[in-house]
């Protein structure tokens, strides 16, 4: 009869501590998947529970709990930020790049007098108004020519006036008389032309 009731108690011992391990398994792999404050928990409830599986006493366990607050502290550090009131401002932007400019309307300047330039008044960009110089030309050769055409408007002048005398007495026939009076017209003319390149320089 001693046998067998020793062997009961032997056997309720034996699933007892049975159970208690699984639990302690159990709780391990719980919090194994935490942060380092729960893996510190987990080592700190299994020297618990080997306290409790060696003399009996659960004083182990509150080492490992307090190991996990600790850990836990850490991780909630906080962070300086600042705070201002909400209100109107201006914001400075800047944007660099490159483009091409294209003028609305194109004017082709062309000289009315052709010559030799020496003086530029204006740079490209600049805003002109009508009649407005631009360049100069050099005078000295416009002024030659003026005075040669000069000179041969007045010999055509001399030739014409002679030529309508000799008509008047029958003595030209009026054929000669028409060219030269040609003659005359278009030296005149060139007269007038060379005087108006000189002013346009």
């Amino acid at each position: 009869m001693y046998k067998s009731v020793w062997g009961r108690w032997a056997l309720s011992a034996s699933f007892i501590v049975i159970t208690a391990g699984f639990f302690a398994c159990g709780d391990g792999e719980e919090e194994g998947g935490q942060a380092s404050g729960g893996q510190q928990m987990s080592r700190g409830g299994q020297s618990g529970a080997g306290g409790r599986q060696a003399g009996g006493r659960p004083g182990g366990g509150g080492g490992g709990m307090g190991t996990m607050m600790g850990g836990s502290g850490g991780a909630g550090a906080s962070i300086p930020v600042e705070a201002k009131p909400v209100g109107r401002g201006d914001i400075a932007v800047s944007l660099q790049t490159y483009t091409t400019i294209e003028a609305e309307r194109h004017v082709d300047v062309i000289a009315r007098a052709q010559g030799l330039v020496i003086g530029i008044f204006v740079e490209e960009g600049d805003r002109v108004e009508e009649g407005q110089p631009l360049t100069q030309l050099d005078q000295d050769e416009l002024k030659l020519q003026v005075q040669e055409r000069e000179v041969n408007m007045l010999s055509m002048k001399a030739n014409y006036e002679r030529a309508a005398d000799l008509v008047a007495k029958e003595l030209l026939s009026t054929q000669e008389f028409e060219q030269t009076k040609f003659q005359y017209e278009t030296a005149k003319t060139q007269l007038e032309t060379a005087k108006l390149n000189l002013e346009f320089t």
